[in-house]
């Protein structure tokens, strides 16, 4: 559980939260409060391709206000020891992720107090695992870094509040009602947040700034009754009960209404090749029997009907299962130019669900010869 509050806002005190939890009969555990500065840093923008096709880099001495925690307060936080050499950064990552295209840890070199002009170069020197400080994707205004703590001291003198954030991070007990706290608890956390804390995931302050045509400016519009809704907010706090009943509620929807419409196209489908199966041995009928009359054997026979079948069948099933399983997984690595450890099952799950449409379709395909066998020569085709 974790949520976090600009210095101008009023926040949520640990007197607010233990009361919320005392209502539900939840038990608070390790309740923890870091402090984090938000500092405008240097990075590199690659949004665009050249005429060759290659990604265009360039740097920015001045990017995006990023995120900032000194190594004591890291480590007392989250127990893990960790040290940062003064003068140089560590990137807090989120196990299984992976770099991209678009953002690479080490493009920051530089931090500035905006209060007072102070900067500072920097070095990268590592990461450090630990995904309640990894917001969003974790790249551009969301990025989050450790620094040595003198180097942290001399950035936040004379910082104003809105750049001074707190992050509050507890455990909550099994016992008692965890999803009705934490509704309650995200009521008051979005009655206390200040207009500066309104706003999209996307947005930053000195891009709003200096960006023309900036896409990411309007407010964030909550709704504290209502925690199921979707939100595009940069502060969204992380309440795992509401996280985990949003979850199934959204995604258990959008599977029903896929499975629904999966099944309307499959049988649709089958309906149009069984229709067209009966089409194809009505039409070839006289044709077959002349050839009998030939001389032509009853296998022979078989086999000519066989393959017009198959065109109907093959081309269409062996066209819709390469091409859909191909855009998925286009779809997968063109999100951030690599393909992560948590899509690999998602991949092996679209080829089962390939390999199932074809079994289906073959099942198909072996029924609507019998019946055209039976229409083209009256009985049976012999196997």
């Amino acid at each position: 559980m974790s949520f976090r509050y600009l210095g101008d806002a009023d926040g949520l005190t640990v007197q607010d939260v233990e009361a919320a939890a005392a209502e539900y009969g939840v038990e608070i555990t390790d309740y923890r409060e870091v402090e984090i500065v938000r500092l405008l840093g240097s990075g590199v923008a690659r949004e665009d391709y050249d005429e060759n096709g290659k990604l265009i880099e360039e740097y920015r001495e001045k990017d995006y206000y990023k995120n900032f925690i000194s190594a004591s307060g890291f480590s007392k936080a989250t127990g893990m020891e960790v040290q940062a050499e003064p003068g140089t950064y560590l990137y807090i990552n989120r196990k299984n992720n992976t770099e991209n295209y678009w953002f690479l840890p080490e493009d920051l070199d530089m931090a500035e107090n905006t209060d007072t002009g102070v900067m500072k170069d920097l070095v990268f020197a590592g990461f450090v695992e630990y995904s309640s400080f990894f917001y969003g994707r974790g790249q551009d205004g969301d990025a989050c870094y450790i620094l040595n703590d003198e180097d942290f001291a001399e950035l936040k003198e004379g910082l104003s509040k809105e750049f001074q954030m707190t992050q509050v991070l507890f455990n909550v007990s099994d016992a008692g009602d965890t999803y009705a706290f934490s509704r309650e608890l995200y009521a008051k956390y979005c009655n206390s947040v200040s207009d500066s804390m309104r706003v999209m995931a996307s947005y930053d302050e000195y891009r709003a700034d200096v960006d023309e045509d900036y896409g990411y400016g309007e407010p964030a519009v909550l709704y504290p009754e209502h925690p199921e809704i979707e939100v595009d907010w940069k502060y969204s706090p992380v309440f795992v009960p509401l996280l985990e009943r949003s979850f199934v509620l959204t995604y258990a929807t959008l599977l029903l209404i896929f499975i629904f419409v999966s099944v309307i196209c499959l049988v649709s489908a089958g309906v149009i090749g069984y229709t067209r199966s009966i089409t194809v041995a009505v039409k070839s009928k006289r044709v077959l029997m002349d050839v009998k009359k030939l001389g032509a054997g009853q296998e022979y026979l078989n086999r000519i009907l066989e393959e017009q079948l198959q065109k109907v069948f093959v081309l269409p099933t062996a066209a819709a299962v390469i091409l859909m399983f191909v855009y998925y997984t286009l779809t997968l690595w063109q999100n951030d130019g690599v393909l992560t450890a948590n899509e690999y099952p998602m991949i092996i799950f679209n080829a089962g669900v390939c390999a199932a449409l074809s079994v289906c379709q073959y099942i198909l395909y072996r029924c609507s010869l019998k019946k055209a066998s039976r229409v083209a020569f009256g009985r049976r085709a012999e196997e």
